[in-house]
C-alpha cells in the first residue's frame, strides 16, 4: 500500500478535521494560520492527546507502523497558542479572513442543532459490520436483505409490532384450525392403511368396512404423534393399542411421526397371550428392525431404534394384517428451525435469518494490522434487478484480491448472481460484470442502485491515498494540484458514478455490459463513456429517491464532509475543492482563498468549461488534521418517504460515522432539510436568482436539479478573469453581498440544506454512541440505522435500528466495552514513551484518527 512521503495515508480517508474546542475564537485558531510542513508535523506530537492507557495504546500501535509521519499532524488551538510567536503579514491575514468567512456558515460535527426527537427499535444484532440493507419482492412477498462487510447476505423479515401482532393472530387462527388439518391428513393416512392391509392380504376387512370405526380411528388427533422418545402399546390380535404418551392413549395403530437420527423406544405388553413381536419395515417389506416372538400374557418387550428415512411401518410379524401402523420420518430439523423465535422487542441474530449468499472466501483478506484491523474493503453494496421477481438476478460490489498483476491493493468487482425458485443462490451463477483495479485499500465507494430508467448506477472512489495522488493516480487538467483520478475521465473509472446496462453483455474495457446512448460522455473523443458524474473522493453513500433524484455522500479529507444532489454530467469538484473550500495538495491544512470554478481547456473539448459543483449540505470536522485515522466521515442516507414520522417527510437522513474517530464511537444521524423557495426571488428554469438574463444560455447548460446556476457573467468572464482583471476569484467578491461566497458556487450558502441532528429518546445524551455505517430504507420508506460498536469489519458487534416515533422507541444502552487497539506497547521503546507524555496534554486529539470512508 503506497502513501505520500510527507503525508502518507493509505486508508480510511475522511481525513478528518476535528476541532478539540467549540468557541468561535478557538475554532478560528484551530482552522487557520498558514503552517509549513515542518510545523504541521511537529504539531502531531503535541496535539494527539489521549486520555488513559487505552488511547495511548492506540497511538502506539499506529506509530509502530511507520513512524510519526504515518500519524500525520493535528492543528489544535493549543498548538496555535504555542506557535504564534510571529505575526502574519497583511496578505496572510486577508487570506485567513476569506477562509474564516467560508467556515462560519458551515456547521461543525458534534455541534449540530438539535433536531426531531425520535425513537429506536433494535431489529438485528450480532452481525459483522453491516454495510447495506435492501429489499426485494418474490412471489408476492417482500423480503429484507442485510449485507455485511465480511461477505454475507442475509434474508429476513424485519416485522414491526403491528405486523408481528397480525402474524400472531394468524398463528392463533392456524392453531384453531389445526385439528381439522390433522384430521384431514389422517384421513389420507387411513386410506393408505387400507391399501397396505389389502396388499398384505390380511383379514382386517371388518375394520375397513366399518365406517364408524374407520372415522373414529383415522380422524382422532391422537393418531399422529409428534413428540416424545418412548411409545407404549398393548399388543393384541385386533391392533396395537396405544397407551403412552397421552397423545396415543387408546388409539388403534397410531401413526408415528419421527425425526431422522433421533433414538426411540417401542415398548409393548402382550395383552392376549397370543404369539406377537414387533417388526419395522420399509416400503419394499424389507425388515429394518425385529424382535423375538413372545406368547406369555402380560410379558413386555422393548425395541430401541434410531429413526431412518426408509422406515415405513411397524407390524406384528404373526398378525401383519391387523397389527400394523404407519411411520413417517421427517428429515432432521434445520438449524434455524431449532432457534426459538425472538420475544417481542428482541432483535434478530444471524441464526434467525436465512443466509442467501456467502462470498467471504472471495474477498481480499480483511483487517489492516497497522490500523488496528480497521478496513474499508469487503462486500460493500447490493442491488436487485428491477425484474428480480421474474429473472432472480441481483448484483453485489466486493473487494477481491488484485487480479491484473499491477501490484495494486485489490480489485473492485461488480458481479451478478441469480437465485433459484426456492430463493437459494448457486455460486456458479456468478457473472463478472465489471472489474476496476484499486491501487490502495481505501476510497472504494461501492454503492449500487437501479434508477427509474432501469440502468444500474455504481459509485467508485478516487483510488485511495491522500490528496488523490501517488501510485495509481493520473495527471489531470489542473496543474496547481498534483493528481488526480477524480478530475480525469479518460484514464480510468476512479472517482465517479457510472451508469451501465446490465441487460447487455457487450465487451467493454472493464467488463461485459452495455453503455446507455445518453450517457454524458458518449461519443466524446477519448472519454470513458461509463461515466454519469465525476469529481468524487469517496462516494460511500449513494441513493436514488422515488422521484429519480440521486444523492451522494462524499467523504472529505481535512475539513469538509459533503452531500451532493447529483445530476448527469456533473463535476463535484474534488480535488480542486474539498466541499465548497478550495483545496491544495501542497498546503492541505491551509485552504487557498482562490481556485477555479470551472474546468480548464486541458480537460478536452467535451468537458472544458464545465462548472465545479458545490454540496447542497456540508459540515466541518471537529479538528483539522492530517492524521491517518481521524474523525468525521459522511456516510449514506435516503430521502424519508415513510408515514411513521411526518416531521421527516421529504428530508434527507444520513449519517456521520463518528465525530471522534476510532478512539470513541460517536456517530450521528443527521437530517438535511431542503430550503423553501424565497417568495421575493425569481426561481425559474434559467435560475434568474443567480444569473442574469444575459447568462441564461450558460444556466441552461449548468443548472443542477435544484435550479442552482453559475454566477453572474459580470463577476467572471468565460476565460475565468473577473472584472478586476484577476485570474480566478476576487478575494473580496461576495457575490450579491454574501460574504461566505468566494466565487461562482452553484449552491449559494443561503440555499444549502439546513442540518440538524436526530435526538434519540432512551439513549444516553440522546446519542447513539456507536459508529454509524449507513442509513437505509425499507419498501415502505421507513429508515434504519446500520451501526457498530466496533470499527473493525469482522467482530459480530454490528446492529440495526429502525427509526420510529419517540414513544415507540426502546432504551438504547451504551456499549459495555468499546474496542481499543491493543498493539505492542514496547514496539517503539523510548520514542513511544515520549509520545505518550506529549499526547497526555490533549484528551481529544487522538480520537479523530479514523477516517472511515465507509
Amino acid at each position: 500500500m503506497s502513501s505520500n512521503e510527507s503525508e502518507p495515508e493509505p486508508g480510511p480517508e475522511s481525513e478528518s478535521t476535528h476541532r478539540a474546542t467549540t468557541t468561535d475564537t478557538e475554532r478560528e485558531l484551530a482552522t487557520n494560520g498558514p503552517r509549513s510542513a515542518t510545523e504541521s508535523e511537529s504539531a502531531s506530537a503535541t496535539a494527539l492527546e489521549l486520555t488513559g492507557q487505552s488511547r495511548r495504546t492506540l497511538l502506539q500501535a499506529l506509530a509502530a507502523t511507520g513512524s510519526a509521519a504515518a500519524l500525520g499532524s493535528v492543528v489544535s488551538a493549543q498548538d496555535d497558542d504555542g506557535d504564534d510567536d510571529g505575526a502574519m503579514d497583511d496578505e496572510e491575514v486577508e487570506d485567513e479572513t476569506d477562509v474564516d468567512a467560508e467556515l462560519e456558515d458551515i456547521p461543525v460535527a458534534g455541534e449540530f442543532p438539535e433536531g426531531e426527537q425520535v425513537g429506536l427499535q433494535k431489529v438485528a444484532e450480532g452481525l459483522a459490520a453491516p454495510t447495506d440493507l435492501d429489499y426485494f419482492e418474490w412471489n408476492g412477498e417482500v423480503y429484507t436483505v442485510i449485507v455485511t462487510q465480511t461477505g454475507q447476505v442475509y434474508v429476513t423479515d424485519l416485522l414491526d409490532e403491528e405486523d408481528a401482532d397480525d402474524a400472531a393472530e394468524d398463528d392463533e387462527i392456524d392453531a384453531e384450525n389445526g385439528d381439522e388439518d390433522v384430521a384431514n391428513d389422517e384421513n389420507d393416512t387411513a386410506v393408505d392403511d387400507e391399501d397396505t392391509a389389502a396388499d398384505d392380504e390380511t383379514d382386517d376387512d371388518a375394520v375397513a368396512e366399518d365406517p364408524d370405526d374407520t372415522n373414529d380411528d383415522d380422524t382422532d388427533p391422537g393418531d399422529t404423534f409428534e413428540g416424545g422418545t418412548e411409545f407404549v402399546f398393548n399388543g393384541v390380535i385386533p391392533a396395537w393399542f396405544g397407551m403412552e404418551p397421552a397423545e396415543i392413549d387408546d388409539t388403534e395403530n397410531p401413526t408415528l411421526e419421527l425425526v431422522a437420527g433421533e433414538t426411540y423406544t417401542f415398548t409393548w405388553e402382550n395383552g392376549d397371550g397370543q404369539p406377537h413381536n414387533v417388526v419395522i419395515l420399509d416400503e419394499t417389506d424389507t425388515i429394518l428392525e425385529r424382535t423375538e416372538i413372545i406368547s406369555e400374557q402380560g410379558e413386555t418387550q422393548s425395541l430401541e431404534f434410531e429413526a431412518t428415512p426408509e422406515m415405513d411401518r411397524y407390524v406384528c410379524e404373526v398378525h401383519p394384517g391387523t397389527m400394523v401402523g404407519r411411520i413417517q420420518v421427517e428429515g432432521p430439523e434445520e438449524e434455524e428451525e431449532e432457534v426459538e423465535e425472538p420475544e417481542e422487542d428482541e432483535a434478530l441474530t444471524p441464526d434467525q435469518m436465512d443466509l442467501l449468499l456467502d462470498i467471504e472466501d472471495q474477498l481480499v483478506s480483511l483487517g489492516i494490522g497497522e490500523l488496528g484491523d480497521y478496513d474499508e474493503r469487503g462486500l460493500l453494496g447490493i442491488a436487485f434487478h428491477p425484474e428480480f421477481d421474474q429473472d432472480g438476478r441481483f448484483y453485489v460490489r466486493y473487494s477481491a484480491p488484485e487480479r491484473e498483476g499491477l501490484g495494486y491493493n485489490h480489485t473492485d468487482v461488480l458481479a451478478e448472481f441469480q437465485v433459484d425458485d426456492d430463493l437459494s443462490v448457486d455460486r456458479e451463477s456468478e457473472r463478472t460484470i465489471m472489474e476496476i483495479q484499486q491501487p490502495q485499500d481505501n476510497h472504494n465507494g461501492g454503492r449500487l442502485a437501479f434508477g427509474p430508467d432501469g440502468y444500474l448506477y455504481t459509485s467508485v472512489g478516487d483510488g485511495g491515498n491522500v490528496h488523490d495522488i501517488g501510485i495509481g493516480h493520473v495527471e489531470d487538467w489542473y496543474p496547481e494540484n498534483e493528481g488526480g483520478n477524480a478530475q480525469d475521465t479518460r484514464e480510468n473509472l476512479l472517482g465517479g458514478i457510472h451508469r451501465i446496462d446490465v441487460d447487455a453483455d457487450e465487451d467493454q474495457m472493464y467488463g461485459e455490459y452495455g453503455i446507455p446512448d445518453d450517457n454524458p460522455l458518449v461519443g466524446a473523443e477519448g472519454e470513458l463513456e461509463e461515466y454519469y458524474a465525476w469529481g468524487f473522493r469517496n462516494p460511500w453513500g449513494m441513493s436514488i429517491d422515488d422521484d429519480g433524484r440521486m444523492f451522494v455522500a462524499d467523504a472529505g479529507q481535512h475539513f469538509i464532509e459533503s452531500v451532493y444532489d447529483v445530476e448527469e454530467g456533473g463535476n463535484y469538484s474534488w480535488n480542486v475543492k474539498e466541499g465548497s473550500l478550495c483545496f491544495s495538495t501542497e498546503t492541505p491544512l491551509d485552504p487557498p482563498a482562490e481556485c477555479p470554478d470551472e474546468v480548464g481547456e486541458d480537460a478536452g473539448e467535451a468537458r472544458a468549461g464545465e462548472p465545479l459543483r458545490d454540496p447542497i449540505a456540508e459540515y466541518q470536522h471537529r479538528r483539522v488534521s492530517e492524521a491517518f485515522i481521524d474523525s468525521s466521515v459522511v456516510v449514506g442516507g435516503h430521502r424519508y418517504a415513510g408515514e411513521a414520522i411526518p416531521e421527516l417527510e421529504g428530508t434527507f437522513v444520513f449519517g456521520n460515522w463518528s465525530s471522534l474517530g476510532v478512539a470513541e464511537a460517536d456517530g450521528e444521524v443527521l437530517v438535511a432539510t431542503e430550503p423553501e423557495a424565497n417568495d421575493d426571488e425569481v426561481v425559474d428554469e434559467d435560475n434568474d436568482e443567480v444569473v442574469d438574463e444575459d447568462n441564461d444560455e450558460v444556466a441552461d447548460d449548468t443548472d443542477d436539479e435544484n435550479g442552482n446556476g453559475v454566477a453572474d457573467e459580470n463577476d467572471v468572464d468565460e476565460n475565468g478573469v473577473d472584472d478586476n482583471g484577476e485570474n480566478g476569484i476576487d478575494e473580496n467578491d461576495t457575490d450579491n453581498g454574501d460574504d461566505t461566497d468566494t466565487g461562482n458556487d452553484l449552491v449559494e450558502v443561503d440555499e444549502r440544506w439546513e442540518l440538524t441532528e436526530l435526538q434519540f429518546e432512551g439513549a444516553e445524551d440522546d446519542s447513539l454512541n456507536r459508529y454509524v455505517y449507513s442509513v437505509e430504507r425499507d419498501h415502505e420508506g421507513e429508515l434504519y440505522v446500520l451501526a457498530n460498536t466496533d470499527f473493525r469489519p469482522f467482530p459480530e458487534t454490528g446492529e440495526i435500528y429502525k427509526i420510529v416515533p419517540a414513544d415507540e422507541g426502546e432504551e438504547v444502552p451504551e456499549p459495555e466495552d468499546a474496542y481499543v487497539v491493543t498493539g505492542e506497547d514496547e514496539a517503539n521503546g523510548e520514542e513511544e514513551s515520549e509520545e505518550e507524555a506529549e499526547a497526555a496534554e490533549d484528551p481529544d486529539a487522538e480520537a479523530g484518527e479514523a477516517d472511515t470512508d465507509d
